[in-house]
């Protein structure tokens, strides 16, 4: 009877040993399970961290590469940097302010030779009509040129002949031309001065052309350069974006594939 009541009693603690280790396993097994789960759910977040961290690096690239190439076509480059271009823009500002002083300047001499031409003209004519050869020859001009009149209006009469009126006509062209001669010899060194200034005005003249159509292509290419300078500037503070956004994008998938490493493990 002892015997027959040890061997219920170890059967009961056989059952009972196998009760426990039986619930011991399923906690055990639930342990695992959740650890799996919050292992996946961290994978999930460093996964669409990394995913948003690239789109965000992406986004801002294409919108670097947008402005530089705006860039690029405002300044007739294949290349062109933020400070490149502020560089060339202050290069063309300085050209123009070269081609502006040097304008001004041609101006004020413009006048001057101007101003000089028109007192040494009436100095030269006063001289000129002073001159007692100049006035008999004047006289003499004045006389062939009455009787040029006189024979055109016997030529309408038919009282002359054609070589009469060409005569007379040669006449005039001759006593003109040494009137001219009287008037340079009384002007004297003053003609000759007079001449020079007027060649200097006709060069100023095609000069200040030049000028002003190399002022033109410089304002209106300073003009098509502004959008690029505040292009310039926008580039600049994007930048440390990219820069950032690429930096979060390593973190991102460093710590993604950590975690990968771990659940591998």
């Amino acid at each position: 009877m002892k015997r027959w009541q040890a061997i219920g009693v170890c059967v009961v603690i056989l059952f009972c040993s196998v009760g426990v280790m039986g619930q011991a396993a399923g906690e055990k097994n639930s342990q695992e399970v959740a650890r799996e789960a919050e292992r996946q759910r961290v994978l999930d977040i460093a996964m669409t961290r990394a995913r948003d961290s690239q789109a965000r690096a992406e986004a801002v690239r294409a919108q670097v590469e947008s402005i530089q190439d705006r860039m690029r076509k405002a300044g007739g480059l294949l290349e062109v940097t933020p400070e490149g271009l502020r560089q060339m823009v202050d290069r063309l500002q300085r050209q123009a302010e070269s081609l502006e002083v040097e304008e001004a300047g041609a101006k004020g001499r413009q006048a001057a030779l101007e101003a000089a031409i028109a007192k040494y003209s009436v100095q030269m004519k006063l001289r000129a009509d002073g001159d007692e050869v100049t006035q008999e020859l004047s006289k003499v001009l004045e006389t062939r040129k009455n009787q040029l009149g006189r024979v055109k209006q016997l030529q309408k009469q038919a009282a002359v002949a054609q070589g009469e009126v060409d005569a007379a006509e040669a006449a005039v062209a001759q006593a003109q031309a040494e009137v001219a001669a009287s008037r340079q010899r009384a002007a004297g060194a003053a003609g000759e001065t007079l001449e020079a200034w007027n060649r200097e005005l006709v060069n100023l003249s095609i000069a200040a052309q030049e000028r002003n159509a190399k002022l033109t292509f410089l304002r209106d290419r300073l003009k098509k350069l502004e959008p690029a300078l505040a292009d310039a500037r926008e580039l600049e503070q994007r930048v440390p974006e990219v820069k950032r956004a690429e930096r979060w994008l390593d973190e991102a998938l460093e710590s993604l594939h950590a975690l990968e490493l771990g659940s591998t493990r």
